[in-house]
Order: structure tokens, then sequence, then C-alpha cells
């Protein structure tokens, strides 16, 4: 079952629900107005009813008290006459026939005596009234007595018998002087009586049997009505008011008792009948109800179209910002909370749109970052390669170096054994000082070569010392990079956290700039986290840039000591020149010579070891450096990608942040 909830929050357009609230601001009053006019005015007719009822009753019973009152009296006064007390008929007759035709309510007047004979009566036969309680009450010393109603045979008429006593000069009962009362007389009133259109009066005897009742047959069969409720009350000497229930519906009663007869007078009227002014009333508010309903449905409509008017053109605008019209204005146009409304959308609009716009400068500097960072990073590769191309030359010229090294040794080798033949061979010594001259002059040559190839090596690796002294000064600029590119995702975030914030304060309307907002908020955490790789990779490069820079130090220092035992190696060799050329001219003084030459060539040798260990560790530094080259190549490919991908993410950020218009 819908409850009034559920029907005004429901899918009710905001119009709609105004005009029910108005419908209800003015029905629910009325109706309640109604329902309590109703039961106030049902209540106020019952109460009137039964205070009429009760008043007629009343009224009734206090008038037959009186007409009751009256005879007695009367006939009381006739048995105080001497002519009465004389109970001589002959002087009792005139006496009673004088009283009969001046009183309109006793039509026949009988003077019995103590045996209950009729000595006397002024109408009918005479007879005898023995047994009839009422007289039993005179003869046991009552002052009045009143008969039970009794209908006549003949005449189908209701008769009453008032008695009193006669009495003597002694007070003694010596008769009983009846009066029969008409009784249609003396009840003809509450038969006239009516109680709206169709309530009436009736009357009933002590022993709760009718004696008068607009239904004819009721009267005549003198039904017993003594279960009724009013009927008990006034049979029990009360008045007042009660309800009882009929065949034909509820009924409204006021009652009374008659006191000296102790019957009971119910005046009566069927609720249904009282009820019908309360329903005229009912219906008269119903009318003004659905009156009030029907205007308050036209001004509902014309508050409503007032209130929503606004709304609905704000509702337009929020739809033009939910698609992302950052440019769309709420026209306002009063001063009330409509249109502060409307100011604090404009504001928010405009807040939006300087929170888009830098959120499309964050992103055209992210991408331009990210594509210097690209640029950097592959210029970087570059330099590498050229350094890992220039040291695996160094390797291979230290290869060569060793390699002339080693000959150089065979040749000083081959000198050694040849100056331990000298003596022996003292005849072939120019010969062979000739050909040791010309491989003097080679290992000059050699020694020289060596000389130009360490400077070379020397000149490569400061070379390569500058280039990986800029890798280190570009990867800083890549760390600076990073960092201002970690900051933009920071700040980013934020906005975008701020920005989601407003979105849920506009409620519904707002709900897709929140997801906007979310979709940046990730990216620039996406952002953030790539930054932080990137500065991870950076450090890295660095340290190992660090490391190259310390090893071709360490290179230069061993290429100078190289440059320094090869010069000494020319410059031994330049002697060795000398000793040749003295040899061809002092052959005789060979042994003496040859002793001395044996000592160069072993000096010799020891040099040439020395340059040989100097040639191998830099041919191993240059190997360092080649491998450690190909580590920086392979951190600035990462860089590259991880840049390529910011580049992407910024891209992505730029598409949709697109969407928006804020121009």
């Amino acid at each position: 079952m819908l409850n009034l909830q559920t029907i005004i929050g429901g899918g009710l357009n905001l119009k709609k629900k105004l005009i029910i609230f108005f419908v209800l601001i003015a029905a629910v009053p009325l109706i309640l107005t109604t329902m309590v006019t109703s039961y106030l005015s049902q209540s106020a007719l019952i109460e009137s009813v039964y205070d009429d009822n009760e008043k007629v009753a009343r009224s009734l019973s206090e008038d037959l008290n009186v007409s009751l009152a009256f005879n007695i009296e009367l006939l009381q006064a006739m048995a105080d006459t001497a002519e009465i007390q004389s109970m001589d008929p002959v002087k009792q007759l005139p006496i009673m026939k004088k009283i009969e035709e001046r009183s309109k309510g006793i039509s026949t007047i009988i003077v019995n005596d103590t045996k209950g004979i009729h000595k006397v009566r002024t109408q009918g036969a005479l007879a005898s009234n023995w047994d009839r309680e009422y007289f039993q009450k005179i003869l046991k010393g009552a002052d009045y007595a009143i008969s039970d109603i009794q209908i006549g045979n003949s005449t189908g008429k209701a008769a009453l018998v008032i008695a009193v006593p006669i009495k003597d000069a002694q007070k003694s009962v010596i008769g009983a002087l009846l009066g029969v009362i008409d009784f249609d007389n003396l009840t003809r009133n509450i038969l006239a009586t009516k109680s709206g259109q169709t309530g009436y009066a009736f009357l009933v005897d002590r022993q709760g049997k009718v004696i008068v009742h607009p239904d004819q047959a009721l009267m005549k069969d003198m039904a017993d009505v003594s279960h009724l409720s009013p009927v008990q009350e006034a049979l029990s000497g009360k008045s007042g008011t009660i309800s009882y229930d009929m065949q034909e519906g509820k009924i409204l009663a006021g009652y009374s008792n008659v006191v000296l007869s102790n019957w009971g007078v119910v005046v009566q009227q069927p609720m249904d009948e009282a009820m019908a002014g309360a329903s005229k009333v009912k219906v008269t508010g119903i009318i003004f109800t659905l009156i009030a309903i029907l205007l308050a449905v036209l001004v509902g409509v014309f508050v409503a179209g007032v209130i929503t008017r606004p709304i609905r053109e704000l509702v337009g605008v929020t739809s033009k910002l939910a698609k992302g019209d950052l440019t769309a204005i709420a026209n306002v146009s009063t001063q009330d909370e409509m249109g502060q409304l409307s100011l604090a959308f404009n504001m928010m609009a405009k807040d939006l749109q300087q929170l888009i716009r830098g959120v499309i400068n964050n992103a055209d500097q992210v991408a331009a970052s990210s594509q210097e960072l690209s640029s950097t990073a592959n210029e970087a590769e570059r330099a590498t390669n050229q350094v890992a191309v220039t040291m695996t030359d160094f390797a291979q010229g230290s290869q060569r170096q060793m390699e002339e090294i080693e000959n150089t040794l065979r040749v000083v080798g081959d000198l050694t054994q040849g100056s331990k033949g000298v003596a022996d061979k003292a005849m072939s010594a120019f010969t062979l000082s000739d050909d040791m001259a010309k491989d003097a002059e080679r290992g000059r040559k050699a020694a020289h070569n060596a000389v130009e190839k360490i400077k070379e090596i020397k000149e490569v690796t400061s070379l390569t010392s500058g280039v990986i002294t800029g890798l280190g000064e570009k990867s800083k600029q890549i760390r600076q990079i990073v960092d201002v590119i970690s900051g933009i995702a920071g700040q980013t975030n934020l906005l975008a956290l701020n920005a989601a914030i407003e979105a849920a304060r506009a409620g519904e309307q707002g709900r897709g700039f929140a997801v906007v907002a979310e979709e940046v908020r990730k990216l620039a955490e996406q952002s953030q986290r790539a930054t932080e790789q990137i500065a991870q990779i950076v450090g890295e490069i660095m340290q190992q840039t660090d490391k190259a820079i310390q090893a071709m130090d360490s290179g230069n220092n061993k290429v100078n000591e190289g440059v320094d035992v090869v010069q000494t190696a020319g410059q031994a060799l330049q002697d060795i020149m000398e000793q040749i050329s003295k040899s061809v001219s002092m052959v005789r003084d060979i042994n003496t010579d040859s002793k001395q030459q044996l000592q160069g060539m072993q000096h010799m040798i020891s040099s040439t070891e020395q340059v040989a260990v100097i040639a191998k560790e830099a041919s191993a530094g240059a190997q360092t450096t080649a491998a450690a080259t190909e580590e920086v190549t392979a951190s600035m490919e990462e860089i590259a990608s991880a840049a390529e991908a910011l580049a992407k993410t910024a891209s992505e950020l730029q598409m949709m942040v697109s969407n928006f218009k804020i121009q």
C-alpha cells in the first residue's frame, strides 16, 4: 500500500509535488475542520435533542401531575362538604352533577359506601367497586388513590378513576368519592407532542404498559414496554435522557416520572432524523472542502509555476554543465533563495572553468615536459652509444698496443740472445748491429705509435669523461623536471579532489563532473607514480654516471702513467739506436759494449713488461667503461620509455579535458 511519502517522493516532478502540498495544506485543515464540525454538530444536535426531549417529558409529566392534583383536590373538597358526608344520595346527587358540569376533566362522579357499593352516580348504572385496588387503599386510610387504566369494552376508550375518602366528623371513613377522569382530555397533549418530524411521546402506567401512544394498536392492547430502558428509568422515579436501539435504529429519548400516579412519560426521536442537520453541515463542509481544493490546485499551479520556472532554467544550465559546457550561465533575476542559488551556481561554474583551465595548462606542461624528457633521454642514449663505440675502439687499440709490446719483448729477447753470443760472433757483429738498428728503429716507431695511441686514448677518455659529466648534468636536469612533473601531478590530484568535493556538493547535477574529476585524479596519481619511477631510474643513472666519472678519472691517471712509460721506452729505444751506432764503429770493443748492451736490454725488458701491464689495465678499464656505458644506455632506454608513457598519459588527460568548453 502506497503511503504519502512514496507518492510525493516517487517519480513526480517538483511542480506536481508543490501542487500536492498546496492541496494538502488546504484540504487537510478543511477536512479536519469538517470532521470536527460534523462531530461537534452531531454532539450538539444530540445534546439538543436530548435536552428538548427531556424538557418536553418533564413538561408533560408536570402537566399530568397538575391535572391529577387538581382533580384530587376537587374531589377532596367535595368529600368535605356536608352533602357528600351525609351519605344521602338525594343530597349528594345535585352537588355531584353541579361539579361534573363545571369540571372539564371528570366525566362521572360516584359515591361508594364502605362495602364498595355505589350509593349514587351521575351517569351509568350502580355497581360494586369492592374488589378494586384503589377502593381498598381508601379503606386503609389513603388520602387518595388512582386506579390503573382500563379500556372500556364498549367504547374502547381508556378510563381512570380517582378515589378520595368520605369521612364523618370523627374522621372515620364512611365511604369513598370516585371521579371517572376523561383520560383522553387528560392525555391529549401527549398525543399532540412531536419530536422532530417522526418523533413522538408516549405514556406508560406504573407496570410499564402503554396507555397513551400514537400507535392505537399498542394503546388498545396496552403493550408491555417495561423492557425499554427509558421506561425503566422513568418508572424508577427519575428524569433524564437515554438512547436505546430499536428495529428502525438508535432512538434518542427523554423521560420523566408522573409522581402522583407513578407513570412514565417518554419523548423520543430517531437518531438518523436528529442527525439530518449534522449531515447537511457535513455535506456543506465537503462542498467547501472541494471548492477549497480546487482553489488550492489553481493557486498551487500558479505558485508552482512561479517557483519551478527558475528551477527548470537552472536544471537546463546544469545539464549543459554536466555535458561539459562550462560557459553556461544561470540567469539571476531575483534576490530570493533561487537568485542566491543561481548566483552560487555561476560562481561554481566559474571556479570549475578555472579548475579545468588549470588542468589543461598542467596537462600541456606535463606533455611538454615529457617530450623534453624523452628528447633528453634520446640525446643521452646517443651520447652513451658514442661513448660505448669510443671505448670499444679504445679497447681494440689497447689490444693492438699489447701486441706491439709483445713484439718488442720478442725483439728485445732476440737482442739479448744475440748479446750473449756477441763474444763468439764478433765477426758478424756489424751485420747483427745493422739488423738490430733496423729492429730498434721499428721498436722506436712502435714506441712512438704507442705514445700516439695512448695520447689518443687519453683524448678519448677525456672526451668520454666530459660526455659522462654532461650526462650527469642532464640527469640532474631530468631529476628537476621529474620533480616539477611530480609537483604538477600532486597539484592536479589536489585539484581533482577539490573538484570531486564541489561535485558532491552539487548533488545529482554534479555526478557527471565527479566522474571526470575522479578520472583526472587517477591520471594524476598514475603520473605521480610514473615520475617517481623516473626519479628512481634517474637516481640510478646518476649513481652509475658518478662511477663512470670515477672510472674515467682513474683511466686518465693510468693513461698518463702509460704515456710516461712509453716515452721512457721511446727514450730507451733512442739510446739503443745510439748504442747500435756506436756498436757499428766500435766493433772491436764489442765485448765491453755488449755487456752494457745486455744490461740495457734487460732494463728495456723490464720497462716493456711494465708497459704491458699498464696496457692490460687500460684494456680492462676500457672494457669496464664499455659495460658501464651499456648499463647507462639501458637506463636511458627506460627513461625514454617512461617519458613516452608520461607523454601518453598527458595526451589522454588533454583529450579528457578537451571535452570541456571553457570559452
